[in-house]
């Protein structure tokens, strides 16, 4: 069931959102970076955000790096970031992934969330592709979830108010965390032709 009416004027991802890595994931040092897939935070006029990110920002730039203003680095396997706007962007080109997203009151489940609805979601995810997937078996990339999504709640505005009376609370975490790759497509304007009744959500137990 799509929730509708969300005021797209309102911040996205508001809270902590903690990166999970499976552990077939290799997280390399001075990156974001897994089997070809690059993570990254990206700040929408917030001067508000981790000191870290703004040094890893300022570092990259001196460096001439392509990008550096929209990307945070980080050599641990989970890592926290405090977010007040912005959006993730997922590097690939996938068909589909699954994924689940941890909230302090339940957990609440995508599954076959597929790439041509990016354009639904345009201002939080984004799938390009990414060099460097050569070694991943038959050409498959490994994908993340994103973490507020009232849209797919299925249970229409539900998900959208507990997230909104709760968000404020230092204590609000959201987990994003990998449980399923999705085949690597050839082109977005194939993913292009799917549509949005290729969105589905199921509620763990219900």
């Amino acid at each position: 069931m799509m929730a509708q009416g969300y005021p797209e004027a309102e911040p996205y991802c508001i809270g902590r959102f903690i990166v999970a890595l499976p552990p077939f994931a290799s997280l390399h040092a001075g990156a974001s970076r897994y089997d070809g897939v690059t993570i990254e935070f990206r700040f929408e006029n917030d001067e508000r955000y981790d000191r870290r990110v703004h040094n890893e920002i300022e570092e990259r730039k001196r460096a001439g790096e392509q990008g550096s203003e929209f990307f945070f680095s980080s050599d641990r396997l989970n890592d926290v970031v405090e977010l007040s706007s912005g959006h993730i962007l997922v590097y690939g080109k996938y068909d589909f992934a699954i994924g689940y997203v941890h909230d302090p009151i339940g957990t609440w489940t995508l599954k076959n969330a597929y790439a041509a609805d990016y354009r639904r979601f345009a201002e939080r995810i984004e799938f390009r592709g990414e060099p460097g997937k050569e070694n991943l078996p038959e050409g498959r990339c490994y994908c993340i979830m994103y973490g507020f999504i009232p849209e797919t709640s299925p249970t229409g505005n539900e998900w959208e108010e507990r997230y909104l009376m709760t968000k404020d609370d230092p204590e609000f975490i959201l987990s994003i965390q990998i449980s399923m790759i999705g085949k690597q497509r050839d082109s977005l304007k194939e993913l292009e032709r799917k549509t949005a009744t290729s969105l589905k959500t199921s509620w763990p137990g219900g």
